[in-house]
């Protein structure tokens, strides 16, 4: 009778979703805080609520990758490209997306890294 191996989970790859969770948690906060302070609303809040509900998107999509699914590295993958659309229709620039790509690529490597048990070929 065979044993199904464990699905093993790299320590960075671990350690890098929990800083992502651990950021978008601060970043929401931080925008909440500043959104009390406004009185009516206007194109910065919403900005701040847009980039909120990205946070949370982010959230739930690394969640998803802990637990093996692999819809949650998509998901970042498709935060990245609407955040830049959010960015440029408020007036900033691109400089956030090179920042974002770095970041999925990071994820990327994390998640092929160790050969032939690497977190992406387990991924459901």
């Amino acid at each position: 009778m065979e044993t199904k191996s464990k699905k093993q989970r790299p320590i960075l790859l671990t350690a890098f979703l929990g800083f992502m969770i651990a950021f978008n948690i601060i970043q929401i906060s931080s925008g909440w805080t500043v959104l009390d302070k406004e009185q009516y609303l206007h194109p910065v809040s919403t900005l701040f609520l847009v980039l909120a509900v990205k946070n949370i998107v982010y959230i739930i999509c690394c969640i998803a990758l802990i637990q093996w699914k692999r819809w949650g590295f998509w998901g970042i993958c498709a935060i990245g490209v609407l955040a830049l659309g959010a960015n440029l229709v408020m007036g900033g620039d691109a400089w956030g997306f090179v920042e974002y790509t770095i970041e999925v690529g990071i994820l990327y490597f994390l998640l092929k890294s160790g050969g032939e048990q690497n977190a992406w070929d387990q991924l459901a």
